[in-house]
């Protein structure tokens, strides 16, 4: 009986009971060992379980990065579009707890003239405090010093969806008028607005503005007639339609039909 076991031996391709001097497996065709040759090993559990682990994150990275790649006005740059928004919206808060009012809109000098944007005024809470302190304030925000700074606009303050002069520029302005939050170069406390934070719209999206992130230049209510008009109202670069961020934090989205076709 021991001999009878000893001819024959099992496939280890199909684990088929073939005799040991075969060269293939009648059964499935695979290559058969010679006889007296060790019988191939498994790779042990823990390189088993290292080799999944790594494909299993190329597969996470690639379909994490790629949606970014193929589809530049996707969901991905809304979703971090609608986070720039909501970081403002902490900032402009965080500011009204340490002072009691909203930042003015822009602070002019003695003759009324802009001088510097609410957005330089918010570094300090935007965790931007060391470009806060590079920005002089004794010169307006086109000064010979300032102009430096252009180049060295926050990411907060960066539309992803924007291209054109995106490594100065913004797209995110005030929307300032007699009933919000910014009405000029007086900080306005939350007890005066009077349709309350959660109706009260901060900051939008303007781009046809694309202005340097310094310039103290927002949205006048009397110029926005309507969603899409790129060259007077609110507008994006997001087909979705345009950002509007409340004074409650949340961000809403308002869409026009005809707004994707411009």
């Amino acid at each position: 009986m021991f001999s009878n076991a000893q001819a024959d031996s099992n496939c280890p391709n199909c684990g088929a009971v073939v005799s040991i001097n075969t060269a293939a497996c009648p059964q499935c065709g695979g290559h058969l060992p010679e006889a007296g040759a060790p019988p191939a090993q498994p790779l042990p559990y823990s390189r088993w379980s290292k080799i999944c682990a790594a494909a299993g994150l190329l597969c996470l990275t690639m379909a994490a990065v790629l949606p970014a790649v193929q589809a530049p006005d996707g969901p991905y740059r809304r979703t971090r579009c609608v986070g720039n928004l909501k970081t403002i919206g902490l900032a402009l808060r965080a500011y009204h707890a340490q002072y009691g009012v909203f930042p003015p809109a822009y602070v002019a000098d003695d003759q009324g003239r802009p001088m510097h944007s609410w957005r330089v005024l918010l570094l300090p809470f935007l965790d931007e405090q060391e470009l806060y302190e590079m920005y002089d304030f004794s010169e307006p925000w086109d000064g010979e010093h300032n102009v430096t700074l252009f180049e060295k606009l926050p990411k907060v303050y960066a539309c992803p969806a924007h291209q054109v002069g995106k490594s100065a520029n913004t797209t995110y302005l005030a929307l300032v008028g007699n009933r919000c939050a910014f009405r000029g170069t007086a900080g306005v406390p939350q007890a005066d607005l009077p349709d309350g934070m959660a109706n009260t719209v901060f900051v939008t999206e303007a781009a046809y503005g694309n202005i340097p992130w310094t310039r103290p230049v927002d949205l006048q209510v009397a110029d926005a007639p309507k969603v899409g008009d790129r060259l007077f109202g609110f507008s994006s670069d997001h087909p979705a339609g345009v950002h509007f961020l409340m004074g409650d934090g949340t961000v809403r989205v308002v869409y026009d039909p005809e707004y994707a076709h411009r």
